[in-house]
């Protein structure tokens, strides 16, 4: 009996563990505003050690000119409690110890103890965040400062010039800007070296008015055709950007202006311009739109996971409080049954936290790049049968799993992506098939791939939502009661891509569902 007692003990250090070593800030608070419990890494980011935050107003970690209103707030979420973000649209900080005040990103959530409403935090340091978008942003006015710069100083030296010898000398001592001059009259263009070097070609070839078009991109030709006529029609400036397709630099991005010259001596109409190679900047300014939307998309991951997190741990949180609460109460009393009944539940429930944790922790190694392939020969036979005895073993349900291999028994396989494949079809067919209803895992090994067949009699996948079934966050329709993340499957097609394979299914909403997952096999 003492041997079963502490199985509680050890559940409940679990799940103390997972609390402390949390990659976001958790602090609980009573109605009273009052920290009853905080994590390690709250207290890293606020400068606070040990238990000192406990039993201190949640008010000294809000700035001074935000008490009244935050007194405010937190009447009003007790009131009404709901998993939702804190401040929207406004910007909010955190006070330190030291009285440090930073940027902080806040979500909130609540749970009931002991008959208590508590509200939870979760709160993130946004500072590098910050810092790194400001710096950006720097960058960006920095370089687009520079262009101008560069291109007004082009401008004022251009006019200040008088002969086509010397703005050719001009253009070609400023990088990466090269000049051109067409003789309307005699239809004749000359260039500067830089110009031919931007457009790849060589002074042997040569730029010609038909070559020109020829290396302009078609959707941009309209656009130059409009430039021209107006450049012929009048002595205003006419400014143009374009891309051209080089023979070894694929697409380039130029931009320049073009004005018309009265030559009176020689009675001839000419066009001169200036154009500048502004493939890099374009790429630069391209990078930085896909920064700035990676990082709106982390954000709104972890918003979305935040909000999930919240939802998905508030039942097994409670289940583990009230059957831990019961087994301290009536321990001495309690029948056998009744006590294995309540260990079941606290198991199962911490099971749940473990995968929920899981699944966050493999999206966030796919996200940073984290994960390393590294295949390795083996037995397909000897690896299914310990990973299905893992799952046996983590299992209670009863469906009966079985392994079928066809082909040579040694296969290339990086193990461990492999293994988290495996579990989290197998574990989904547990979850979703009723039990003692079989489970078939067929695997073949051809020349130059295995593949592997995991068929379920379960509820099926409604054809309205196959389309979606690999997307994060996604749940069929039929599964919305069922517990879940909706993480794993984005993350065992990522992996199954990491091991450049290829992941497929078939599935009748009632019937069951077989999933099939391709893998190369090269020597």
């Amino acid at each position: 009996m003492n041997s079963a007692g502490n199985k509680p003990q050890e559940q409940s250090q679990l799940l103390q563990s997972m609390f402390d070593h949390a990659t976001v800030g958790i602090i609980m608070t009573d109605a009273a505003g009052i920290i009853v419990k905080a994590n390690i890494f709250a207290k890293r980011i606020f400068g606070y050690e040990d238990d000192n935050l406990i039993g201190q107003s949640i008010e000294i970690l809000v700035p001074r000119n935000a008490h009244k209103r935050h007194v405010e707030y937190r009447d009003d979420y007790f009131q009404k409690p709901v998993p939702r973000p804190m401040g929207v649209g406004r910007e909010l900080f955190g006070v330190k110890k030291n009285g440090e005040h930073f940027p902080v990103e806040i979500s909130l959530s609540y749970a009931v103890q002991d008959n208590e409403r508590l509200a939870i935090a979760f709160v993130s340091d946004t500072s590098v965040r910050k810092s790194m978008l400001a710096s950006l942003r720097k960058n960006e006015r920095e370089l687009q400062e520079y262009s101008d710069r560069l291109e007004q100083k082009v401008m004022e030296r251009t006019r200040e010039l008088t002969s086509s010898e010397a703005r050719l000398r001009e253009a070609q001592r400023m990088a990466s800007l090269g000049y051109w001059e067409y003789d309307l009259t005699n239809e004749e263009l000359s260039t500067s070296e830089v110009l031919l070097d931007i457009f790849d070609l060589s002074s042997h070839t040569g730029l010609t008015p038909q070559s020109f078009l020829e290396l302009l991109h078609p959707e941009d030709l309209p656009k130059a055709n409009t430039v021209v006529r107006k450049a012929i029609m009048s002595i205003n400036r006419h400014e143009y950007s374009y891309r051209i397709l080089t023979k070894n630099s694929g697409t380039k991005y130029i931009q320049g202006y073009v004005e018309r010259e009265i030559d009176r001596r020689e009675g001839a109409i000419k066009l001169f311009g200036i154009t500048q190679d502004v493939t890099t900047y374009k790429l630069a300014e391209s990078q930085l739109a896909l920064s700035l939307n990676k990082e709106r998309e982390l954000g709104e991951l972890k918003s979305r996971f935040v909000a999930m997190a919240s939802h998905e741990f508030r039942t097994p949180l409670t289940s583990i409080l009230s059957s831990t609460d019961l087994i301290e109460i009536h321990a001495e009393r309690m029948q056998t049954n009744r006590f294995e009944r309540h260990l079941k539940r606290i198991k199962s429930s911490v099971n749940n936290l473990v995968t929920i944790l899981n699944d966050f922790l493999s999206l966030e190694k796919l996200e940073s790049g984290a994960i390393v392939y590294t295949p390795r020969q083996i037995s397909v036979s000897d690896f299914f049968a310990q990973t299905l005895d893992d799952i046996s073993l983590a299992s209670d349900e009863r469906q009966r799993i079985t392994h079928q291999h066809e082909g040579s028994e040694t296969v290339r396989l990086d193990t461990q992506l492999t293994r988290n494949i495996i579990n989290n079809l197998v574990s989904n067919a547990i979850k979703y098939a009723p039990g003692n209803t079989p489970i078939l895992i067929r695997s073949k090994r051809s020349e130059q791939t295995l593949s592997i067949e995991i068929t379920d009699h379960g509820i099926g996948i409604p054809l309205a939502d196959q389309a979606n079934l690999f997307n994060r966050f996604f749940r069929a329709s039929n599964a919305e009661s069922i517990k879940g993340t909706g993480l794993g499957l984005n993350i065992v097609k990522r992996y199954v891509e990491i091991m450049s394979g290829s992941i497929s299914f078939t599935s009748e909403e009632g019937k069951g569902t077989t999933f099939r997952i391709e893998l190369p096999q090269l020597d």
